[in-house]
């Protein structure tokens, strides 16, 4: 049944009709009448203040009742909902990560050093560090164009915006010290002349003078999560050490905002409809995201690879890059198979738990014609297609069908209030996507 409360007129046209009724009936003596529609008169005065209360009761009732339900339950009305499941508030986290500092070797980066990005947003470092110079062997070394990749065999701790030197080539061009683009952990592009043969032949080196150092954001929140390659800036100058630094590959993250009522409700409701056990496909994203700060989507595939195993991946939304790293995908694992607070049956071998970044398939938007072709509009359907790829919408596997990305795209209403009529040059059709995979949004390119 639907509570219903009347408004503040309604009650006071009852108030006066109830006096009316109750002083005025029956009295012969007119003088002795009373009219609370008269302004300005006590009993006037006494109808409206009395309306005001009422009204007001009736404002904190609705709250009341708002809170009765964890759909509608809000604050700590929430939190008490959330704690009877066990389900907690996530608290603010700052964000982390490392950034590479060159300058003269020897050179000490004493800790707590403040950094800070191009906004203004604050960093300092975890720890003392000193520069040195690094050589390390390249395990190939080829060119496509005028780009060169190199690549080594294991982690080369540098970030795009690093000076390196290349030594020991037979294909002398090769030979260069630049500053490189870093694509992966163990890869990095630079650019040469002269078209020389590839692949590069030789011993061939890679030598700089860097120091990777671990910062924290000075504020709480997503605001310090950053991509990798970003350039950030000594607030006061060290003797020996480059101004810029530059993050590295993997980039600023686990960064988080405290978490809103949207969000808690969301989880709540997730517990409280998978009443199966935690260890299933209803109950481990349940578990994984009390656990672990950050993950919002989370795929299960049982009995993959085989019966008796399970493949689990992950995504990071509130990450710039919301693939997860591996280091976070140990995390995942190791807070399952935990032996006294994980959810893995005591019969289950470790190993037929796994937890596994996706891989990313990023979705270049090409539009050959868009009206109007306005930043309002161009502004709106980035944010529709970047929330879209970060959505539940989306999951690991999930082709993209044409039908649905062009539907998206029409939907669209810019702050100017229009919808866009829009022809793409790609994507075109469905895109499939394997059982390992996560479509994620590449470039975007109006006309």
């Amino acid at each position: 049944m639907t509570i219903t409360f009347p408004s503040i007129t309604q009650i006071q046209e009852r108030i006066v009709s109830n006096l009316i009724l109750s002083v005025n009936a029956g009295q012969l003596n007119s003088s002795k009448h009373i009219d609370p529609n008269i302004r300005n008169t006590p009993i006037g005065g006494l109808t409206s203040s009395l309306s005001a209360g009422f009204d007001e009761n009736n404002d904190l009732i609705k709250d009341l009742l708002k809170q009765l339900f964890p759909q509608t339950a809000t604050d700590e009305y929430l939190e008490n909902w959330a704690s009877f499941f066990g389900i907690t508030r996530k608290i603010a986290v700052q964000a982390s990560g490392y950034v590479i500092f060159e300058g003269t070797a020897a050179t000490s980066i004493p800790a707590a050093t403040a950094i800070q990005s191009a906004d203004g947003t604050e960093y300092q470092t975890q720890a003392a560090a000193t520069i040195s110079t690094s050589t390390i062997g390249l395990a190939s070394l080829t060119r496509s164009g005028t780009t060169a990749t190199a690549n080594t065999t294991s982690a080369h701790n540098l970030a795009t915006g690093t000076t390196v030197t290349i030594s020991g080539a037979a294909q002398l061009d090769y030979n260069i010290t630049t500053t490189i683009i870093v694509i992966s952990e163990t890869s990095f592009t630079f650019q040469v002349a002269n078209s020389p043969t590839t692949p590069a032949t030789g011993t061939i080196l890679a030598t700089f003078t860097t120091a990777k150092v671990q910062v924290l954001a000075v504020e709480y929140g997503t605001n310090g999560n950053s991509s990798g390659g970003s350039e950030l800036t000594l607030i006061s100058p060290i003797v020996g050490v480059e101004t810029s630094c530059y993050i590295d590959y993997n980039g600023f993250s686990q960064g988080l905002d405290l978490e809103n009522d949207d969000s808690l409700r969301t989880r709540l409701l997730e517990r409280t409809s998978n009443f199966s056990a935690p260890f299933t496909a209803g109950g481990l994203p349940v578990f994984i995201k009390e656990k672990i700060s950050g993950i919002t989507r989370v795929f299960v595939q049982t009995a993959t690879p085989v019966a008796g195993k399970v493949t689990i991946y992950f995504a990071r939304d509130g990450d710039t890059n919301n693939i997860p790293t591996s280091a976070q995908a140990l995390a995942v694992k190791n807070a399952i198979i935990d032996p006294d607070t994980g959810i893995k049956p005591a019969n289950t071998p470790d190993s037929y738990v796994i937890v596994s970044a996706p891989t990313a398939v990023p979705i270049n938007f090409s539009f050959s014609s868009l009206s109007p072709n306005t930043a309002a509009m161009r502004s709106a359907i980035s944010t529709t297609l970047y929330d879209y790829f970060r959505s539940d919408s989306v999951a690991v596997g999930g082709d993209l069908v044409a039908n649905e990305y062009n539907a998206l795209i029409y939907s669209v209403i810019d702050a100017d209030g229009n919808s866009p009529t829009f022809a793409l040059t790609s994507p075109s059709g469905t895109i499939s996507i394997s059982d390992s995979e996560l479509a994620t949004l590449g470039n975007i390119t109006f006309p």
